[in-house]
């Protein structure tokens, strides 16, 4: 793990489609426990009052990878799903496995050529985007395409890597290259706690306030927060037990 240059959208789209096709095999396989156990679950938790009411849905999954979440998403009646991923070979993925879904459309773009592409300028009534701002190259750009697209009153619920822990998780926190209060690019291995691979990618760590700074300037509200642990019977799957929150889960409203 190490620190890196900044990088553009091109070159984080290239990585994530070198490692597409092991991520799509993690997730259905359900060797990602964080994705499927921590992650998911709370994201819908925060989504409930919106899934349960009666009116039809526009939903984007931004940073949809291989389409996992956006087909969970079409399970809901009267919701039409739209899932976009910089990564071309995600969305390729994601077509093969979902594309016939009644109710779901796939793109392979940046959140903000989407937002800038979008006919008539469609506004959305949920935007969900998990594990994706903190692998955007310029997040105060994504953060306002999201806003863009967003209804008056539309919610966003979007999962992160926990700025505080996430060094410590990973013990880079004493490194002299480490500064908590920076917008730093890391470069490592991908991996998870029941996976390694080969696979190089990059994510960015930024402080607290980044986030909390880019979502008041583009008129986003947050309404809740949850720092998610697993349940017991999860966490003892685990090879190293849970101190401390690995993610941060945040919805807000425009």
């Amino acid at each position: 793990m190490k620190k890196t240059q900044r990088k553009s959208n091109h070159a984080i789209a290239s990585e994530w489609n070198n490692i597409a096709k092991f991520r799509h095999q993690q997730i259905t396989k359900e060797n990602d426990l964080s994705y499927n156990y921590v992650l998911i679950p709370s994201i819908l938790s925060l989504i409930k009052n919106e899934f349960n009411s009666k009116k039809n849905l526009n939903i984007l999954d931004a940073g949809c990878g291989t389409g996992n979440l956006a087909y969970q998403l079409s399970k809901r009646e009267n919701s039409c799903i739209t899932g976009i991923d910089i990564s071309e070979e995600s969305i390729k993925i994601a077509k093969e496995t979902y594309g016939n879904s009644r109710n779901i459309s796939f793109y392979s773009s940046s959140i903000e050529n989407f937002s800038d592409n979008i006919v008539n300028k469609f506004k959305y009534d949920l935007i969900v985007s998990n594990m994706t701002l903190m692998d955007v190259s310029n997040l105060d750009n994504v953060v306002k395409s999201i806003s863009s697209m967003l209804k008056d009153e539309g919610v966003f619920v979007f999962s992160i890597t926990h700025p505080v822990f996430w060094s410590r998780y990973w013990e880079y926190e004493n490194s002299n290259w480490f500064n908590y209060l920076e917008e730093i690019f890391i470069e490592a291995p991908f991996k998870t706690s029941l996976d390694n691979s080969e696979f190089i990618t990059s994510h960015i760590h930024r402080p607290l306030e980044m986030y909390f700074h880019s979502l008041r300037n583009n008129n986003l509200r947050v309404t809740d927060l949850i720092e998610p642990m697993p349940e017991r019977e999860i966490e003892e799957k685990y090879p190293k037990s849970w101190e401390f929150p690995r993610f941060m889960v945040v919805k807000c409203i425009k």
